[in-house]
């Protein structure tokens, strides 16, 4: 059995490139959009027939108030975003590199793995998929050990009973080992 402490998931920056890629692209968005908002405050702002009693300088003033209000939404919205964003990512990323150091057991021929991801976690049709696959595997790789022992087994007779074994009895094991031989690995089209 594999060791379970391989793999608990203490970080939450797991698979950083990943992650990081979506945040700041989230991020970017948040940013272009504050400042195609910015721009529009602005325009508003300096013509708006509201503020047509206020002085050039006082019109001014107000739209530096109101994007430095923005830019501070924006900022802290930024920081909101990344946090959460990084909370949210790691639900996806961990299952992710989980996987991947599953696909990398199975393809090292281990095959007695069982992993249940968290109840927050995503990906879990992919993780049961994967779980459900391996289990298969075990099972007709069982199935077709227990075939090639009992072959072994009529083999070893044979040999060892050689000098007393009957011809009709040769046929019959024989033919047995061959109809095992036809099953083996007929759950698999390579």
């Amino acid at each position: 059995m594999f060791d379970k402490k391989l793999f608990q998931r203490r970080k939450y920056i797991i698979k950083a490139e990943l992650q990081l890629k979506y945040l700041f692209f989230v991020l970017l968005l948040i940013i272009l959009i504050s400042g195609i908002s910015i721009y529009f405050v602005n325009l508003t702002v300096r013509s708006s027939s509201v503020l047509e009693n206020l002085t050039y300088l006082e019109v001014i003033a107000v739209n530096k108030l109101i994007i430095v209000i923005v830019l501070y939404v924006v900022g802290i919205s930024c920081i909101a975003v990344f946090i959460l964003g990084l909370f949210f990512l790691h639900r996806l990323t961990g299952p992710i590199y989980f996987l991947e150091k599953m696909f990398a057991l199975v393809s090292e021929g281990i095959l007695d793995i069982k992993f249940k991801l968290r109840k927050t976690d995503e990906l879990k049709d992919v993780a049961f998929g994967f779980q459900n696959m391996i289990d298969c595997l075990r099972n007709y790789i069982l199935e077709d050990k227990s075939k090639v022992d009992s072959i072994k087994k009529d083999i070893s007779y044979l040999i060892e009973n050689i000098n007393t074994v009957s011809i009709e009895e040769i046929k019959l094991r024989l033919q047995k080992v061959r109809q095992q031989l036809n099953e083996i690995f007929i759950k698999f089209r390579i």
